[in-house]
């Protein structure tokens, strides 16, 4: 049977080769989700390996990979964002939220198996403690909203970008979409 019949149908239905959509899932979802994770980190959870709360608990063994897992990670992901001229589009912050969605989910399945760390803590963050469920509900909600908050950004820095480099350039480039950002 000839498959390739099939894949044009899947090209011709979408206007994009499979790969090409698999990569722009990918993206939609890196980029935001790396800024994120630095967010998220800095703000709070890098203090709490010394407060006695959470006796024992450490996201990164050294400093240096701690800086390199929770910084330098976005600065890649921010110099990506700047120069690839890749569209980002405010309504595909579903594909963000889809993901944050199933690592909820995970860490629900991860507690309710009995996962623990090398510590025989319950939860893969302390805001994500279903051993307390209203404070990882909130902090599910507030990290909701923050993960649709650096989706906006990304989006209105990806606007910028194109306005800038649309300035600058000549004009013989092809503009591949008519209304990009609407």
């Amino acid at each position: 049977m000839d498959n390739s019949r099939g894949l044009r149908r899947i090209y011709t239905s979408f206007g994009l080769p499979w790969y090409i959509i698999v990569y722009w899932f990918i993206y939609n979802v890196t980029v935001p989700l790396a800024v994120f994770i630095t967010v998220f980190y800095w703000a709070f959870l890098s203090g709490l390996a010394d407060s006695e709360e959470v006796a024992g608990l450490e996201f990164a063994p050294n400093k240096v990979l701690d800086i390199f897992i929770h910084a330098i990670n976005s600065v890649v992901m921010l110099l990506l964002l700047l120069t690839a001229r890749h569209p980002m589009f405010l309504l595909h912050f579903y594909n963000v939220f889809g993901v944050a969605l199933i690592y909820m989910f995970f860490s629900i399945i991860y507690w309710a198996a009995g996962g623990t760390d090398q510590f025989g803590h319950t939860f893969i963050y302390p805001m994500l403690d279903w051993e307390q469920p209203a404070v990882a509900s909130i902090a599910v909600v507030l990290c909701a909203a923050l993960i649709i908050i650096v989706h906006v950004i990304i989006t209105l820095l990806s606007v910028a970008r194109d306005a800038l480099g649309k300035r600058y350039r000549n004009d013989n480039s092809i503009d591949f979409s008519s209304n990009m950002y609407s």
